[in-house]
C-alpha cells in the first residue's frame, strides 16, 4: 500500500477528531436529495396512513395510537407555511425535507468520524436517501422520515460525546431521545443502546447524580409534545382517535391499547427467527440492490481490522434495529404485515450505509493501489461508489416515482361520488378509509356524507341515543349491536365497504353494487338507473409507481367490473375480473372475503367457498369469512363441514351465543340430539332470551317425555 493510502486508512483508527468538517458536502447532499424527492413527490394523498395523518395535522386533531404528537405539530406547521400545492403535497414535502436532512447528517457522520472522502460521503448519503424503503417514505406523508432523522442525530451527537466527554452532549442526546419517543415508539430501542454505550465509554457517569438527573430532566422535556394530545382532544377536532382527553384514555392511547397485537405473543422458534432474518436480508438487498451487499461486508471487514470500537458501536445499533427488533415484533409472514413492518427497520439502514461507504472507500483505494495509473487514480477510487449509487437510483426510481400517483385520491372520489345524498359509510381497510377522510374533511368533497368509522370503531355521537350505550366499544358483539341500532334508527342510507353480518337485523340485507354494499330492507328491491362507473387516472399510466395500496385499489376496481358483469349475466367476463382481483390481492384476507361475498350473492357458492376458506386461512382470528363459509355450507346441505366451521368459530369466540345456537340446530339436524342440547344450553347461558331455542328444547322434551 502506498504512503498516501496508508495515511488515509489510518484515519479510520480510533483517534480523537481535531479538525473541522466542511459544511459543503452535507449541503450538497441535502440539495441533491431534495431535488430527487421533489421530482418524485406524490401530488396528493396516498395510501398507508397518509390521509388520516394529514387530516389530523390539518385539523389539529389526534392521529392513531400513539398519536405521533411531534409529527402532527410539525405537519400542521408545514401545511400552514408552505405555499405550494395541495394540503397533502405540503405534508408530503415535509417528509422529503426530513429525509434529506437525515442524509445530510449521515454525510457529516461519515466525514467526521470515519474520515470518508467528500465524494464518497456525498454519494453514499445520496445512496442511503435513495434506498427503496427510505425513498418510499420520503415522497408521502408519513412519520418515519422524522424517526430516521432523530435516530441519525442521536448517533451523531453520541459520537461527538464519545470524543469530547462533555456532559452537555449527554443532555442533548436525552432530549433527542425524548423527542423521538414523542414521534414513534420504536425510539425506545435507543434507550438500552445508549445506556450500554455510555457504560462502556464512561461508567463514572452513572455515579454522578447531577448528570443522571439532568439527563432525565432533558428526556422529560423531549416528551413534552405528548401534552398536545389531551389539549387537542378537548377541542373535539374532526380527527380525535381515542379521544385522549382524560388520564385513562390518554394512557390507553399512548400505549396503543386499542390494538391487540397477537403476533408478538405467537410462538417463537429458531425457524421463525431465521425466517425474520431472511426477510431482513431481502429488505437490505432491496435497499441498496444486491450489488451493495459485498461492499457492506467489505466495510465490516475493514472496520474489524482497523477500528473495532466503531464496529462494535455500529454493530450494536444495527443488531438492535434488526435482529432484536424482529424478535420483539415477531411479525407474521403475510403480505400486509410485511408491508407494514418494512419501515420499522429504517434506522438499521443508517448503519449499513456507513459500512457501505467504508467498504466503497476501502475497495476503491485497493483498486487504486493495484492499478497505479496516474490521471485515473481519483476516478478509479470513486468508481465503486459512483456505480452503486447509480444502480440504486435507477433500480428504485420506478418503485418510488409517485409524481403521477392518484390511485388513493381517485379511489376516495369514486367511493364518495357513488354514495347517495346524506349517506352514512362504514368503511373497512386503510385504503377505503384514510383517503376518503382526507378528501371529505380536508378538501371538502361530499360534506353531506358521514364517515361513521374513522378509527376502527363507531363514534359515540352516532349511537349515543342507544339504550345503555357503551362509551367505549370493547367487543365485536357490542359493535354489531351499535351498527344495528345505527341502521334502524338512522333515516340515512347506509353503506359498507365490506359486507357486514346482519344477524341482529333479519329484516335487512346487504346488496353489493360496484365496490360497496348498500343496506336495505329484506323485501326492498334496489333499482339503479345505470351500472356504476369508476374512473382512475393511473389505469393506463405505465410511469406511475404501484405500491401496496395501489394494488389493493386496483383489486377493488376489478371487483367493481366483476360486479357489473354479473349483473349483466356475463359470468365468464366476471370470473376473469375476479381472477385479476385475486392475483392483485393475494395474501389479503379482507379482499378474499369480499370476492367470496360477491360470488355468493350471485349463487356461485362453490367458487365462493374457496375464497372464504382462503380468507380464513390468511386470518387465523378473522371471523367474518368463517361465518360466511358456515352459512354457505349450511345452505348447501354440507352439515358436517358446517359443524366443523362453527366449532372453529366457537374456539375463537367462546362468548358469542349465536355460534352455539347455530351449532345446536346443525347437530340436531345431523341427529346428535344430546350434543345439540348441550350447545343450546351453552347458548342460553350466554343469552337466555332466545325463544327459538327454548321452543326447540320444549319440542324435544315433549317427544322424548324426558325433562331437559
Amino acid at each position: 500500500m502506498n504512503r498516501t493510502i496508508e495515511h488515509k486508512s489510518r484515519l479510520l483508527i480510533d483517534t480523537p477528531f481535531t479538525g473541522k468538517c466542511s459544511w459543503y458536502p452535507p449541503l450538497v447532499v441535502f440539495i441533491a436529495c431534495m431535488t430527487i424527492y421533489m421530482f418524485t413527490l406524490a401530488p396528493t394523498v396516498t395510501g398507508e396512513d397518509s390521509g388520516e395523518l394529514i387530516a389530523a395535522a390539518y385539523g389539529k386533531g389526534v392521529a392513531h395510537p400513539p398519536g405521533y404528537p411531534l409529527w402532527t405539530m410539525l405537519a400542521a406547521l408545514a401545511i400552514k407555511i408552505i405555499p405550494l400545492g395541495s394540503v397533502a403535497y405540503r405534508a408530503n414535502l415535509l417528509s422529503a425535507l426530513l429525509a434529506s436532512a437525515s442524509a445530510a447528517v449521515l454525510c457529516q457522520i461519515l466525514r467526521r468520524f470515519f474520515s470518508i472522502r467528500a465524494v464518497v460521503a456525498v454519494l453514499g448519503s445520496i445512496c442511503f436517501a435513495c434506498g427503496r424503503h427510505l425513498w418510499s417514505q420520503a415522497v408521502i406523508a408519513e412519520v418515519y422520515t422524522l424517526h430516521v432523522l432523530l435516530a441519525t442525530l442521536v448517533i451523531y451527537i453520541a459520537l461527538i460525546w464519545r470524543q469530547s466527554n462533555e456532559n452537555r452532549y449527554l443532555y442533548i442526546i436525552a432530549f433527542l431521545v425524548g423527542l423521538a419517543l414523542s414521534n414513534h415508539h420504536l425510539a425506545v430501542l435507543l434507550g438500552p443502546l445508549l445506556v450500554l454505550f455510555v457504560l462502556v465509554q464512561q461508567p463514572r457517569v452513572f455515579v454522578s447524580p447531577k448528570v443522571v438527573i439532568s439527563c432525565l430532566v432533558f428526556l422529560a422535556l423531549g416528551l413534552l409534545p405528548y401534552i398536545y394530545l389531551p389539549l387537542a382532544a378537548r377541542q373535539a377536532p374532526y380527527m380525535n382517535w381515542g379521544s385522549p382527553d382524560n388520564w385513562q384514555s390518554f394512557l390507553d392511547h399512548v400505549f396503543r391499547r386499542q390494538y391487540a397485537d397477537d403476533s408478538m405473543h405467537a410462538a417463537r422458534s429458531l425457524h421463525r427467527m431465521l425466517g425474520h432474518l431472511g426477510i431482513f436480508w431481502d429488505w437490505n438487498c432491496q435497499q441498496y440492490s444486491i450489488a451493495g451487499i459485498p461492499l457492506i461486508l467489505a466495510g465490516i471487514v475493514f472496520l474489524a481490522r482497523k477500528n473495532r470500537a466503531m464496529l462494535y458501536i455500529t454493530g450494536g445499533f444495527f443488531l438492535m434495529h434488526s435482529v432484536v427488533l424482529s424478535e420483539i415484533l415477531n411479525f407474521p409472514f403475510q403480505r400486509q404485515d410485511l408491508f407494514c413492518t418494512r419501515v420499522f427497520m429504517l434506522p438499521g439502514y443508517i448503519i449499513t450505509a456507513i459500512w457501505l461507504c467504508v467498504g466503497c472507500q476501502h475497495v476503491g483505494e485497493e483498486i487504486q493501489t493495484f492499478i497505479r495509473t496516474r490521471g485515473l487514480n481519483k476516478l478509479i477510487c470513486y468508481f465503486p461508489m459512483i456505480a452503486l449509487t447509480s444502480v440504486v437510483i435507477l433500480t428504485n426510481y420506478s418503485q418510488n416515482n409517485m409524481r403521477h400517483y392518484y390511485y388513493a385520491a381517485d379511489h376516495a372520489d369514486n367511493i364518495l361520488d357513488f354514495l347517495e345524498k346524506d349517506a352514512i359509510i362504514i368503511p373497512s381497510g386503510d385504503h377505503n378509509t384514510f383517503p376518503v377522510i382526507y378528501r371529505h374533511y380536508v378538501e371538502g368533497v361530499r360534506p353531506d356524507v358521514i364517515i361513521a368509522d374513522k378509527y376502527g370503531y363507531i363514534e359515540y355521537d352516532l349511537y349515543s341515543s342507544m339504550p345503555n350505550a357503551p362509551k367505549r366499544i370493547s367487543t365485536r358483539q357490542q359493535r354489531e349491536e351499535i351498527e344495528a341500532h345505527l341502521i334502524r334508527s338512522s333515516q340515512r342510507p347506509v353503506y359498507y365497504t365490506v359486507k357486514p353480518r346482519l344477524d341482529l337485523l333479519p329484516e335487512y340485507r346487504a346488496v353489493s353494487y360496484g365496490m360497496l354494499f348498500r343496506i336495505c330492507k329484506a323485501d326492498q328491491e334496489l333499482t339503479f338507473d345505470e351500472l356504476p362507473r369508476y374512473d382512475y387516472r393511473n389505469l393506463n399510466d405505465a410511469d406511475s409507481a404501484t405500491d401496496h395500496a395501489a394494488t389493493v385499489i386496483l383489486s377493488d376496481y376489478h371487483f367493481h367490473l366483476a360486479s357489473n358483469a354479473l349483473r349483466q349475466n356475463q359470468v365468464e367476463l366476471a370470473m376473469n375480473h375476479i381472477d385479476q382481483a385475486a392475483t392483485l390481492s393475494e395474501g389479503l384476507k379482507e379482499e378474499m372475503n369480499n370476492l367470496g361475498t360477491l360470488l355468493a350473492e350471485f349463487g356461485l357458492n362453490e367458487q365462493a367457498q374457496w375464497f372464504y376458506e382462503e380468507a380464513a386461512r390468511l386470518g387465523s382470528n378473522y371471523l367474518t369469512p368463517r361465518w360466511n363459509l358456515a352459512y354457505i355450507l349450511k345452505a348447501e346441505g354440507q352439515i358436517v363441514r358446517a359443524i366443523q366451521v362453527f366449532n372453529d368459530l366457537a374456539n375463537l369466540e367462546p362468548e358469542d351465543y349465536r355460534i352455539f345456537g347455530e351449532l345446536g340446530f346443525l347437530l340436531y339436524q345431523h341427529g346428535d340430539i344430546e350434543l345439540a342440547i348441550e350447545k343450546w344450553g351453552k347458548s342460553l347461558s350466554l343469552n337466555p332470551d332466545q325463544p327459538q331455542i327454548i321452543e326447540a328444547l320444549a319440542g324435544i322434551e315433549l317427544i322424548t317425555e324426558k325433562p331437559i
